[in-house]
């Protein structure tokens, strides 16, 4: 069978090439590397206890929130945003908002990370980070694509990165600049990611990242200090926290597999941490994060 183009110019009267792919750094290289990590997705019924009662709070992973019913506010800057039925908002990670809700608030939340360094966030650090509202949704056709089920297809997952991807392009129309300011701030420090990200365990040493980076111990923590606005145990500590987080609800190993595998010492160690980061021993973690 011969092969032929059906888009030739020389079969089309008007023939106008709107766009071309190209190589590296292009815009078309720098969407394909960009990632959107989506960590869960929970549908959630709550009263007045997700009132924040003055506090400003904040998750340090992106929130999506799709409003089902109730009423309720986040206020952050000063500005009130009303948190509407049949709407969608972007809560930014690292972005402490207050919390007003008086009665009943339902609705559907998925976390997520933006990275383009492995393990960073992209949108951390921007500093024009708030609450935005996304624009309507649709529940059935939600409902419908994303069951109740504790696992997600491989369709699924796509189709859900894709609606964030959709989301995160007509929210931050300026992505282009926050991008290259994210590069700017952080390449030098590409490598130590990287061995993070493949190298996720609780024996993981300070001292082992500056060795990648090839400088000493204390000049490594002051340039990832001043770089990134956050020491790099603590970087460690919330890389290895994400990873129990996300074992301890999306599997069934047992709290003891999951201390071995990630290298604690004992158990005993492994309980101090998860309570440290989350505020409960692991056990009672997983029953109250996947209670129906």
């Amino acid at each position: 069978m011969r092969l032929s183009s059906t888009c030739s110019p020389i079969v089309h009267l008007l023939h106008d090439s709107l766009w071309k792919g190209g190589g590296a750094a292009t815009e078309e290289w720098k969407a394909s590397r960009l990632r959107v990590r989506v960590r869960d997705l929970s549908q959630s019924v709550s009263d007045s206890r997700w009132d924040s009662h003055g506090r400003a709070e904040s998750d340090y992973l992106h929130h999506v929130d799709l409003v089902c019913d109730g009423h309720a506010q986040v206020i952050h800057g000063g500005n009130i945003l009303d948190l509407r039925p049949g709407y969608a908002y972007l809560f930014p990670g690292n972005t402490p908002t207050q919390r007003r809700c008086a009665t009943r608030y339902a609705n559907y939340y998925l976390r997520f990370r933006v990275e383009w360094f492995p393990g960073i966030d992209l949108l951390a650090e921007w500093p024009g980070r708030q609450p935005i509202c996304l624009g309507r949704w649709n529940r059935r056709e939600w409902e419908r694509d994303f069951s109740s089920s504790r696992s997600l297809s491989l369709a699924q997952h796509l189709k859900l990165q894709a609606q964030l991807a959709l989301w995160l392009s007509s929210a931050l129309p300026n992505l282009g600049d926050i991008l290259a300011a994210h590069i700017r701030m952080h390449a030098r420090f590409e490598p130590v990611f990287l061995h993070v990200e493949h190298n996720v365990r609780a024996d993981l040493r300070v001292s082992d990242l500056a060795t990648v980076h090839g400088s000493s111990l204390h000049a490594f923590s002051v340039a990832f200090r001043r770089a990134l606005g956050f020491t790099a145990k603590h970087y460690l500590d919330r890389r290895l926290n994400e990873e129990v987080v996300w074992r301890l609800i999306n599997t069934d190993e047992p709290v003891r597999q999951i201390a071995a595998d990630l290298r604690f010492s004992n158990e005993y160690y492994f309980s101090r941490f998860c309570s440290r980061m989350n505020g409960q021993p692991p056990a009672r973690f997983r029953r109250q994060a996947t209670a129906p």
